[in-house]
């Protein structure tokens, strides 16, 4: 089991307002008595804002989405959008749809397009990854994600996904990881791990990447976490994140979901 702590400063140490994992409307709150293997289908739609083109001619933009194989670390098409012209802010009308596993970070790429028909190439613009389940645990489902080409920001994309609500709406754990008191003009994100039965933490959830440690609220089934045993131990992870180098691990605990329901509120990690 990996011990709790906190991230120390190489100059100096100072207590900061502690952030909090929080769940809300306990009451809906239940236990399941297995976790989910099957897969769920989650449609995609995909529009964009204020893209930025370097071309005279009218704009014909079109986006195309990726899954990370996960073997071969490479990215493989699965779909495309139709092309809208001559509209910086375009929201294409065709659904992408991927499979989304519970328990795995199932990583996606986005890229947009802008087709040339004078010349019939096409033009990268830009591109933007998510993780799946961020997807499921983000409000209304929609993600608003930075395009970028190299360091150049392209515009937005927001991605929203339409979840059968009848296979999310029950046995979900609401939680708030929340992180706002905490000045930092870094990003980070938090990831979840499980207990499993030979008494490993395995992968859960990655949450979004964040300014500071402002999340979005968290929606997800209750027993990717702890089964049918609110005693049993499930661990948070802060990192700190990066464009260009790996995410740095700043702190780490473990929590239970008894310890959270009966403090309803639980200071979780001091950030220092």
């Amino acid at each position: 089991m990996c011990g709790c702590g906190s991230f120390i400063s190489a100059t100096r140490r100072q207590t900061i307002a502690p952030q909090h994992l929080t769940i809300l409307n306990r009451e809906q709150v239940n236990l399941l008595t297995k976790t989910r293997s099957t897969p769920i289908l989650i449609e995609l739609q995909i529009s964009c804002e204020n893209l930025i083109v370097n071309a005279n001619n009218s704009p014909n933009f079109f986006a195309v989405l990726f899954a990370e194989d996960k073997a071969t670390l490479r990215w493989n098409k699965l779909s495309q959008t139709e092309m809208i012209n001559d509209d910086l802010n375009p929201s294409f009308d065709k659904t992408l749809v991927a499979n989304y596993h519970f328990e795995e970070a199932q990583l996606m790429l986005i890229h947009i397009y802008n087709m040339d028909f004078s010349t019939l190439t096409n033009t990268f613009v830009g591109r933007t990854e998510f993780v799946l389940n961020g997807i499921v645990g983000a409000e209304e489902h929609t993600l608003r994600l930075r395009l970028k080409n190299g360091r150049e920001e392209m515009g937005t994309a927001v991605v929203k996904g339409d979840v059968a609500e009848s296979e999310f709406s029950s046995n979900m754990a609401i939680m708030l990881v929340d992180g706002r008191t905490i000045q930092s003009a870094k990003k980070h994100f938090y990831t979840l791990l499980k207990l499993d039965e030979n008494s490993n933490y395995t992968f859960v959830h990655r949450s979004e990447v964040a300014q500071g440690y402002k999340w979005n609220m968290l929606r997800i089934p209750a027993a990717s976490l702890f089964c049918d045993d609110e005693n049993r131990p499930f661990q948070i992870q802060i990192y700190e994140h990066s464009m260009h180098y790996d995410p740095k691990l700043l702190t780490s605990k473990e929590i239970t979901f008894a310890a959270l329901r009966n403090n309803y509120e639980l200071s979780l990690i001091h950030i220092s």
